[in-house]
């Protein structure tokens, strides 16, 4: 048996049919758009597998119940292909293509097996990357960690506030779950009100590397994002500030967040912002660890409360 190059991955699926000459059509029909091929073969048992990823076909008396399997196919092209072929075939059609609030750019249909119609196996595509956008550039900072680049969309302003004697630059963050593209339109109203916005997209999230680590590393990563708009974005002086909860926290200058302790509401600023305030604790923490070189002052570097990995 071969097994997936990186630990943790699932190796094997298991389902079973009443039938496997009757539903050897549909699972290569499935199947072969997607690469997988069939490996081996035995009484009651046929194998497909693509890199190290394998689905188990076993004949029983009674068909698996209850099982949704999820299969990612490299474009909408190839989706769309796999439902024409299931039209022409007669075979259960559980969701017709379409689009999906599951994961960016999602793009799926879901399907039944014949004979087995408690078996769903959805076909899905989803974006690898950021989409380019024509308003902002896409852009690639180094986070906190070698292995973190954190991906966005810097918005710049056509022209600056009239009242503004420096410039701001703002970085919006989404909630848990979200990326730059779920936040792109508040960059674009920022930078028309005449502010330079970059919309980031959290480690682990689209367009970013890292493992995603629920927010543990994200105050160090925002201020590497705060640096690089200090460094490379800038036109003229800029000040950093981050957007949380339709308030503005400062990150660079003479208004030292963990000093202040607070942030104050910006009237530019669009009233739908909405992210977690749980981080704004973890800033001024951070704010103060590197104000004060203290690597004990960070409150995450013991671990994340809430997961317990030994379980």
């Amino acid at each position: 048996m071969r097994f997936p190059s990186a630990s943790g991955r699932i190796a094997s699926v298991t389902v079973s049919v009443t039938s496997l000459r009757d539903t050897m059509a549909f699972w290569r029909g499935v199947l072969h758009p997607l690469g997988y091929g069939r490996i081996s073969e035995w009484p009651g048992c046929v194998l497909w597998a693509r890199d190290g990823a394998q689905l188990l076909v076993q004949e029983q008396p009674y068909p698996s119940s209850g099982i949704v399997i999820m299969l990612r196919a490299p474009s909408r092209t190839v989706v769309d292909a796999i439902h024409a072929t299931a039209v022409a075939e007669g075979w259960p059609i559980k969701q017709p293509p379409g689009p999906q609030y599951i994961a960016p750019g999602y793009y799926g249909c879901a399907l039944t097996v014949p004979g087995a119609e408690r078996i769903t196996i959805a076909i899905a595509h989803a974006w690898d990357d950021l989409p380019a956008r024509t308003d902002a550039a896409t852009v690639r900072i180094a986070g906190a960690d070698p292995d973190v680049s954190l991906g966005g969309y810097l918005f710049r302003p056509a022209a600056a506030a009239p009242s503004a004697s420096i410039s701001t630059a703002v970085i919006v963050l989404s909630g848990y779950g979200g990326d730059a593209t779920g936040i792109a339109a508040t960059g674009a109203e920022l930078a028309q009100a005449g502010w330079t916005a970059l919309c980031l997209s959290q480690r682990g999230w689209l367009g970013s590397t890292g493992n995603e680590d629920q927010g543990l590393r994200q105050p160090d990563d925002v201020l590497c994002a705060a640096d690089w708009l200090a460094r490379e974005a800038a036109r003229g002086r800029t000040r950093a500030a981050l957007c949380l909860r339709g308030r503005l926290f400062p990150l660079h200058g003479s208004c030292d967040l963990a000093r202040t302790g607070g942030a104050r509401r910006h009237p530019a600023l669009p009233r739908r912002l909405r992210a977690a305030g749980r981080h704004c604790a973890l800033l001024a923490a951070a704010r103060r660890a590197r104000h004060h070189g203290a690597d004990a002052a960070d409150p995450w570097r013991s671990g994340y409360p809430g997961a317990d990995c030994s379980k």
